[in-house]
């Protein structure tokens, strides 16, 4: 038991009494009895006698002689328990309330007001000594571990030895116990004393030495005491009571309640995972509904992040009842009131104070001796073993810190016999028994092996012990402060453990008072108060003297995020903040809104999108998507690549220094600009909320609140007055209106602890700056109808520059919240026509593109960039001949050729424009036009044989094959039309073609069918040298023409053959495989790579295969499909042409949804 009111401590003397020496004690029926003669137990009649009178000294580990001043020994019955947490915390309650200051002082808070207050605050020091020794024993630190027990036996026992061996049986199983069970010991083998009672009155002397010969002969003479007591003849008189301020008065459970032995006893927090949660007294009369015990936590009580529901804190008799209490521990109130020690004569209490002298004099410090050397010796002999060189190259040279990135709490397990436990175990023993200087090295060691294994509870609990062995020491410094500092945050943030966070507080505002570091003490214990307490106090206190306005600050404190109260407690907060603003609302002049702390708007996720009107919808057409108020800019950079060079394509001039339209504003953004909107276009505001408290809230009427400046007036004007009630919100209403028009969000509900996101959709009716301000609306639990309006203001945001500040120059702020509002102008809404929804590789659909001028303004010119052009043909009229072409049609050599620019010709063209009929798109029109969209081919393997017979002729082998599988939902059946030959030097031989005998073969050439799932068709079609004509002035197309040759396999009707855009053209999927693509996004090509396009001739002939297919889904839905194959053929022109070549090509036509259902074309 720690004892320390009413005793005018010392600081010193505290942390002494604190972690003194814990001594057990169990004693035999008939010694029980004997003590009971006092209305004492055993361990509480030795309590006025445990400190040392007379200084001692011990050897340490170096034979070096310690001296030990008025050391203090700490006895207790084995069977001693910490409470368990319900009656811990109304000790700790009861500790506070049943201590009072009769004394006081007056202080005068103004002219009108005064308050007497106590003089002082004895109910902290109970409070203190109540906290310190109901705390759990833990496996981190052995300052709470029994060093040895004292086994008391009676003279008057029928059988004193038998009585002793059955004592001793019963401590080792306590000392042994597997799994370890409280109590916990110091060592396997802890210090067993005995001590002999004998009474003075009613016993006979030589019996009782007799028997006590025979102990010493048993367990040995430095181990056995005999104590006399009870020696007092006669009627007790009236005599001092030193014991009474040793006992204390506590709650006393069921009589009929007994407490349980060892093998079911409670463990520690840490092993059975209940947390100390201990609370004060109740802040207010809870309302009706709301149950008693929902209480805040009193201001030094333990706060854990993951603790129970304050609820279970209950002063019910049942609750208590429930606790079993050991009625030689915890004192009742009728065992504190009646006398004690009637029976002790003086010279009784003398054998008392010898006993404790003689017993730690033979028996405890030679004890403690070859503990210190036995641990020292084992330290030595394991130091090369336990650190190995990977364990000690990391203490040596990581630098690890709770709290940092790799600083987790984990679970490291120590041994009894590991290096690092024992190095804390020889630090505790020189702790407890003065030895501070070597405490402090051991301390310093053990911490810095507990921080490189990661170990953080064990290394708080070595910080705590440091800096305090430095203090008992009188070297503390600034450094030895930090220590404590840390030691608390390390329990605090890292372990949760807050009833050792808070214990390290206590000892560390003594030392900080000795130090005079006053304000650095009232941080500590603020830190630990969580200062819910002393806000609602000064709330309440506020709210009593009439002053709203000062009360509305603190209690505002309490809806916090970091709040650990319970929600029904919190519950009890927001009312009373709800009456409290409406109070405070009510005095102001002209009902002006306040701001409210609930919901709290989270800054960073509000986002804004600058848009246009929604697309028109059209019968069978889709809307072209633009971005939303969600959408994610990963891909920014391609967008912004492709306005770039739309922009350039379209501008008359070069542009110099492009800025890209900016539409969606985040967090993640460039906000150094504002938005640019356009009159009468909609402007979105994304803004979330978060419920920062555990009981769910209501938010309803929700406006945004903005100002707003005109560019033709100048005028400035504003909504806020709206809600104030100052003129008539209806007419003023209808005249915003008519400048910017908003939603309202009627209501939100919003859980405990949770983000909900709402959309304000804006629309400006004229043109100036408007910026956002704020969010306006009602607050109200959802258990109460009660409403609060107030407001939430957006924060100005300050940009992080890049480069540090020059100057005086002012600090940028986020600007996505101030929108410039810019004069009507055109809109472009796109629709497309419907596309199939399974397509085949190869496939080429024409797609129909419907573009309707939504804005207030005519469009003149419409341009379209586009990432892959390959896959692409948009305006096939207006197509030029491919770079890679264009230089075998005439000499580039003296033509100014730009990189940019040809890539800009490669991905962006003109849709419309007003050249075309002579007309710009005016508001509301619609123009059709027609792209074509290749399906990308998919990779595969292909093989081409190209052969040089005997009569020197070539030819080219082709196999064809449809994949699609016979068990495929889908099934395709694919005709062959024509083969075409691009290619300077070569044509195609039409009546030169051989065909293999094979299914497919048949079904396409004699049947007039198609190639059916599965089938293969092979032949070769043999070339002819040719050497096309190139003629001056020759037109684009003759120059495709003369060097194309077709054969026509099999003829066909199909309408979607016939769209396919012709390969003589030079608007063709031809030429998009001619051409070779210029890198514009990502890692650009380099210039010399555009100049081989310019210089470099790349001899090679392209073959290509026009198709069609039936698709049919299991012969429910059909549709004829129609594309075109192409392969460059290159090693052809190799010095060897007589040589087999094989080629690799992409070259087949698979179903985009299944890669099996495929055709493949070799």
């Amino acid at each position: 038991m720690i004892h320390l009111t009413s005793q005018n401590l010392s600081t010193k003397d505290i942390i002494q009494t604190v972690f003194s020496p814990l001594i057990g004690a169990t004693c035999s029926p008939q010694a029980e009895e004997m003590c009971q003669k006092n209305n004492l137990t055993f361990a509480e009649m030795l309590q006025p006698f445990c400190r040392l009178t007379t200084d001692a000294s011990f050897r340490d580990s170096s034979g070096t002689s310690v001296s030990l001043k008025g050391i203090r020994l700490n006895v207790c019955d084995v069977a001693w328990r910490p409470p368990q947490t319900v009656l811990a915390r109304k000790m700790l309650n009861d500790a506070v309330t049943n201590v009072q200051c009769d004394k006081t002082r007056a202080i005068s808070v103004d002219e009108a007001t005064t308050f007497d207050i106590p003089f002082s605050e004895p109910w902290y020091e109970q409070w203190r000594e109540t906290f310190l020794t109901v705390q759990f024993p833990a496996d981190h630190e052995f300052t709470r571990h029994f060093l040895s027990c004292l086994i008391v036996l009676s003279s008057s026992d029928p059988n004193p030895l038998d009585s002793a061996n059955q004592l001793t049986r019963k401590v080792q199983m306590m000392q042994n116990v597997t799994p370890p069970k409280l109590p916990k010991w110091f060592t396997q083998d802890p210090l067993n004393c005995y001590i002999m009672l004998h009474d003075g009155c009613s016993g006979d002397i030589t019996k009782a030495q007799q028997a006590f010969e025979s102990l010493k002969m048993t367990y040995g003479e430095n181990k056995c005491f005999l104590l006399q007591i009870n020696s007092l003849q006669g009627t007790p008189g009236e005599c001092p009571d030193p014991w009474l301020r040793y006992l204390k008065r506590h709650a006393r459970a069921d009589p009929n309640v007994t407490e349980n032995d060892s093998s079911s006893t409670p463990k520690s927090p840490q092993d059975s995972g209940v947390s100390m949660t201990m609370q004060m007294s109740t802040l207010e009369t809870p309302p009706s509904g709301i149950l008693i015990g929902e209480v805040v936590h009193h201001p030094l009580s333990p706060l854990q992040e993951h603790a129970g529901d304050i609820s279970a804190m209950s002063t019910s008799t049942e609750s208590l009842t429930s606790q079993p209490i050991n009625p030689n521990v915890w004192a009742g109130e009728e065992h504190v009131d009646v006398p004690h020690g009637m029976c002790l004569a003086a010279s009784d209490m003398e054998n008392l104070r010898h006993l404790i002298q003689d017993y730690t004099l033979r028996a405890l410090i030679p004890y403690i001796e070859k503990l210190v050397y036995a641990l020292n010796e084992s330290i030595t002999t394991k130091k090369g073993v336990s650190r190995s060189l990977l364990t000690a190259t990391k203490r040596w040279f990581v630098t690890n810190k709770p709290g940092t990135g790799n600083a987790t709490q984990n679970a490291v397990v120590y041994t009894n016999e590991s290096t690092e436990l024992q190095t804390r175990k020889i630090g505790d023993l020189y702790f407890m028994f003065g030895h501070y200087g070597s405490a402090f090295q051991a301390y310093h060691q053990a911490k810095r092996d507990f921080n490189a294994d990661s170990a953080w509870q064990y290394y708080a609990g070595a910080l705590e012990m440091a800096a305090l062995a430095a203090f008992m020491q009188g070297v503390a410094s600034r450094k030895t402060y930090d220590y404590m500092e840390e030691a608390i945050v390390t329990y605090l943030n890292i372990c949760k453990l807050p009833q050792f966070a808070t214990r390290a507080t206590i000892l560390s505002v003594e030392c900080l008072k000795v130090g005079r570091l006053y304000g650095e003490a009232a941080k500590q214990l603020i830190r630990m108060t969580t200062e819910d307490h002393i806000q609602y106090t000064i709330g309440r206190q506020a709210i009593s003297l009439k002053k709203p306005e000062e009360a509305s600050v603190p209690l505002s404190h309490l809806l916090r995020p970091s709040s650990l109260q319970s929600s029904v407690q919190q519950a009890v907060f927001l009312r009373e903040y709800i009456q409290t603003h409406r109070a405070l609302q009510a005095s102001q002049e002209n009902g002006n809104l306040l701001s409210i702390s609930l919901p709290r708007i989270v800054q960073d996720r509000t986002r804004l999108l600058v848009t246009s009107q929604p697309p028109v919808t059209i019968p069978n057409m889709l809307p072209a998507t633009n971005l939303t108020i969600n959408t994610r800019l990963e891909h920014e950079a391609v967008w912004v690549k492709l306005e770039e060079m739309a922009a350039q394509m379209a501008s008359k001039k070069p542009i110099m220094i492009f800025k890209p339209t900016r539409s969606l504003f985040t967090h993640e953004t460039d906000n150094t600009t504002h938005p640019l909107a356009i009159h009468g276009e909609p402007i979105e505001i994304s803004v979330t909320f978060e419920n920062t408290i555990k009981i769910p809230i209501v938010f309803s009427d929700i406006h945004l609140l903005w100002r707003f400046k005109r560019s033709d007036t100048g005028e400035e004007m504003s909504n806020g007055h709206l809600f104030r009630g100052l003129i008539d919100g209806e007419a003023d209403r209808t005249g915003m209106e008519g400048v910017i028009s908003a939603n309202v969000i009627s209501t939100v509900n919003i859980n405990e602890h949770e983000y909900k996101t709402i959309l304000f959709k804006v629309t400006p009716k004229v043109t100036g700056m408007l910026h956002v301000t704020g969010i306006i609306g009602q607050l109200s639990a959802v258990t109460d109808p009660t409403c609060l309006w107030g407001k939430m203001d957006f924060e100005r945001i300050p940009i992080r520059a890049k480069d540090p500040p020059v100057g005086d120059k002012a600090p940028e702020f986020d600007k996505r919240l101030d929108i410039q509002v810019l004069d009507p102008a055109p809109a472009l809404c796109v629709s497309f026509g419907e596309m199939p929804q399974e397509v085949l590789a190869g496939e080429i659909i024409p797609v129909t593109v419907q573009m309707t001028n939504c804005g207030a303004t005519a469009l003149t010119d419409i341009y379209m960039s586009v990432e892959a052009p390959r896959w692409f043909l948009v305006s096939p009229e207006r197509a030029e001949l491919p770079l890679s072409v264009l230089r075998n049609y005439r000499d580039l050599s003296n033509e100014n050729l730009s990189r940019d620019r040809e890539a800009r010709k490669q991905h962006v063209f003109r849709v419309y424009g007003i050249a075309d009929d002579g007309k710009p798109l005016q508001p509301s029109e619609t123009k059709a036009a027609t792209f074509w969209i290749q399906i990308p081919h998919r990779k595969g393997s292909a093989n081409c044989n190209v052969t040089y017979g005997r009569e020197r002729q070539l030819g080219v082998d082709m196999s064809i094959k449809n994949l699609n599988q016979v068990h495929h939902p889908v099934m395709t059946e694919v005709y062959l039309h024509d083969l075409h030959l691009y290619s300077p030097e070569n044509r195609l031989n039409a009546k030169k073609i051989v065909w293999a005998e094979s299914p497919g073969q048949r079904s396409l050439v004699h049947e007039n069918g198609g190639l059916k799932s599965t089938e293969l068709v092979s032949f070769r079609c043999s070339l002819d040298a040719h050497k096309a004509a190139v003629a001056t002035n020759q037109t684009p197309e003759r120059f495709i023409e003369v060097q194309l040759s077709k054969v026509t396999l099999k003829a066909t009707k199909a309408e979607e053959v016939k769209r396919l855009p012709s390969v003589q053209k030079v608007g063709s999927f031809l030429m998009k495989e001619e051409t070779k693509y210029i890198k514009v996004m990502g890692s650009s090509g380099t210039s010399e790579e555009f100049n081989q396009i310019v210089a470099n001739a790349d001899r090679h002939m392209t073959l290509g295969v026009t198709w069609s297919a039936q698709i049919s889904d299991n012969g429910a839905n059909r549709r004829t499909a129609a594309g075109q194959h192409f392969v460059q053929l290159r090693h052809l022109y190799e010095s060897n042409i007589a040589k087999r070549t094989l080629l690799d090509a992409d070259f087949r036509i698979v179903d985009a949804v299944d890669e099996g259902n495929a055709e493949k074309t070799n």
